[in-house]
């Protein structure tokens, strides 16, 4: 497929692709990053991508063989969700360096689901 394929499809679109073996989790989040490099020096959609850690998600949720809807798909989160240990800042200067102490119920529902 070609970069960003993956990256335009819809969650369910995905969800099908995986869940058939057509690709695989990891082709699903390398063609995402791809798109967002390709994509974000024009648009700053992105104030902050770390990809180490999602890559290691990813790892952790193979070994454990996590199952659930969206098991393994990457998630891109607004600046504005409280993500626990993350940099909350809301684009804003004034809250630069706050970090969640927990997380939002979306990201706890996010997670059961098994989104990265």
């Amino acid at each position: 497929m070609a970069t960003g394929e993956l990256a335009s499809k819809t969650l369910h679109e995905l969800c099908a692709l995986l869940k058939a073996g057509t690709v695989s989790a990891s082709d699903v989040l390398d063609d995402l990053l791809a798109r967002i490099a390709q994509q974000n020096p024009c648009l700053h959609a992105y104030l902050a991508i770390d990809e180490e850690r999602v890559r290691r998600q990813l790892e952790t949720k193979h070994a454990a063989s996590s199952q659930g809807p969206m098991s393994g798909l990457p998630i891109t989160v607004k600046d504005n969700i409280c993500v626990r240990d993350e940099e909350t800042a809301c684009a804003s200067r004034i809250l630069r360096g706050f970090r969640a102490p927990y997380d939002a119920t979306v990201i706890e529902r996010l997670r059961a689901a098994g989104a990265l």
